[in-house]
């Protein structure tokens, strides 16, 4: 009888348990450097008036956002890898490549993002906008990590910690809608750019980040 074929998960990969620790680590750090961001970020959520710039004279360092990306590309790894690792397991090179393709999907988005807020959003608009999407992804980043731990330590079906997932990305887009219907005026023009946006700059790159990693991982 041939021995099953050896598949690693979360509890046999030690890196494993030190990058989640580095992310507590990163989450520590930024609440260090800054003490105020988190309740800003989730008190934003529902509103849309602040009076900070995401750059300027909002108080945000330039090493709280390196930190906050570097936290935000690892987590999405994992939580990709996880998608990905019911047959393949889990290995600290399929992470590297995969780390890459989130950093891709990352860039293009940015991209695409700069580009449609800068063309559809003016002045203060654009500001509140960039602030507040700031917001709303720390706070989707933030709220993966309890999911990548329930995830990786504990028995929770797959079923389970996917529709999580799903629950907080498709939570993630509405707030993203309301925020967009809040800045910009009620009319035609808003009613097409909407689905434009969330279809070309959000969930496209999503999409293509996923099929790219399934066929190389």
């Amino acid at each position: 009888m041939e021995p099953l074929p050896f598949i690693s998960t979360p509890y046999t990969e030690h890196w494993v348990a030190w990058t989640v620790f580095s992310l507590l680590l990163a989450i520590v750090l930024v609440k260090v450097f800054e003490p105020t961001l988190y309740v800003r970020a989730f008190s934003s959520l529902l509103g849309t008036k602040e009076r900070d710039s995401i750059f300027v004279g909002s108080g945000v360092s330039l090493k709280s956002i390196l930190v906050l990306i570097l936290y935000g590309i690892v987590v999405l790894a994992l939580v990709v890898q996880w998608i990905l690792s019911e047959e393949k397991g889990f290995d600290l090179g399929d992470f590297g490549i995969l780390a890459a393709i989130v950093v891709a999907m990352l860039l293009v988005r940015y991209v695409m993002q700069g580009v449609t807020a800068f063309i559809f959003y003016k002045g203060d608009t654009l500001t509140s906008f960039r602030r507040h999407y700031m917001y709303l992804n720390v706070c989707l980043v933030l709220l993966l990590f309890p999911v990548v731990l329930l995830a990786f330590f504990t028995h929770v079906p797959h079923t389970i910690v996917t529709i999580i997932i799903s629950t907080l990305l498709i939570l993630y887009l509405l707030l993203l809608i309301y925020k967009i219907l809040v800045l910009l005026p009620l009319s035609l023009y808003t009613l097409l750019y909407l689905p434009l946006y969330i279809l070309t700059v959000e969930i496209l790159p999503l999409l293509l980040m996923l099929y790219v990693a399934a066929v190389i991982y």
